[in-house]
């Protein structure tokens, strides 16, 4: 296949989206998955065969899907506000980075609206995505805030995703959890108050 035809293709595809329901299997796609498949992979496809799959059997590693749980627990709290992110999804040979907007629907459910923000052709000594590095990121098991070292500061999860960039990077970390102060302090009052019998 033509590799300028291929990026032309791919970058000019219209947004789309779907809908995950209180169990992370697909429920919805928008009709604009289709057309896009078929002009990658240059054959008939069908999207609504992942209809009921789980998102993240889609998904390689347990890193980055911890990222994803955590993601969707941030979405889902009540009143939450959509959340913007970047993302990096590779097909080969292309590097492909998407935006991303998640929103709480009602009754627990996730739609997910997904346009191209770039894609261009991988270099040969470029990597392809994959989910390993050597230095583990730290993340409040209560909060899921993100640990930023260089700063000594603890971010938001998704304020982190686009500080670090953790979901277009070539790789991704491995997790571990850790307290940070806020949630330190309230559980030690917590703990307190319990010791008191309250």
């Amino acid at each position: 296949m033509n590799e300028e035809r291929h990026e032309r293709q791919t970058t000019c595809f219209p947004p789309k989206s779907y809908l995950l329901n209180q169990k992370d299997r697909f429920a919805w796609f928008s009709p604009e998955w289709n057309a896009e498949l078929e002009a990658v992979w240059e054959k008939p496809f069908d999207v609504n065969q992942y209809l009921g799959r789980h998102f993240f059997d889609l998904l390689s590693g347990p890193s980055i899907r911890f990222i994803y749980r955590s993601l969707f627990k941030i979405v889902r709290r009540p009143h939450s506000e959509p959340m913007s992110l970047t993302v990096r999804c590779d097909h080969h040979p292309l590097k492909v980075l998407l935006s991303q907007e998640l929103n709480h629907e009602g009754e627990n459910w996730i739609k997910v609206e997904l346009a191209y923000v770039s894609c261009e052709i991988l270099e040969d000594t470029e990597p392809m995505l994959h989910f390993t590095r050597d230095k583990p990121l730290k993340m409040c098991s209560w909060c899921q805030a993100i640990f930023d070292d260089e700063h000594v500061a603890w971010l938001p999860l998704e304020k982190a995703l686009g500080y670090f960039p953790l979901l277009h990077d070539a790789e991704i970390p491995s997790i571990t959890h850790g307290c940070c102060p806020v949630c330190f302090q309230s559980l030690r009052g917590r703990i307190h108050e319990y010791s008191r019998g309250g």
